[in-house]
């Protein structure tokens, strides 16, 4: 009995890590971007009229961040938050907090697919920080 709940754990576990390993659909993220409302406080780019201006222009922040940054920025936001040198007028661990239902890890790798194609330049993935 033990090997079998041992092996259900790490099926699970290791489930969960490809699932956070996916690569994610640029054209469903931004279906996500616009159904989830992301525009009320970001702009893709600084010629985005209809984007909000709360927050990043999300066109200049991507190319500075890896996608494990992006990938934190929507799953642990409050930590993200903590290295701004000004706290944003509505804080996006606030926002991600009011989403009912909450973010989907499919959900997630579309909008870090979305979010990279914003980047002024294509080109290799920044270090983490």
């Amino acid at each position: 009995m033990r090997v079998f709940i041992t092996t259900l754990v790490a099926a699970a576990l290791s489930g969960l890590v490809l699932s956070a390993q996916t690569p994610g659909d640029a054209t469903k993220g931004k279906t996500t971007y616009t159904e989830r409302k992301c525009g009320t406080c970001h702009r893709t780019t600084d010629a985005d009229q209809t984007g909000g201006k709360l927050a990043t222009v999300l066109g200049d922040t991507a190319g500075k961040l890896s996608d494990a940054d992006i990938r934190k920025w929507l799953t642990e936001p409050a930590a993200m938050e903590k290295s701004l040198p000004k706290k944003p007028p509505m804080p996006m661990s606030a926002y991600l907090k009011s989403l009912n239902p909450p973010l989907s890890q499919t959900e997630i790798s579309n909008l870090v697919a979305y979010v990279r194609t914003l980047a002024p330049k294509a080109g290799p993935e920044p270090a983490s920080r």
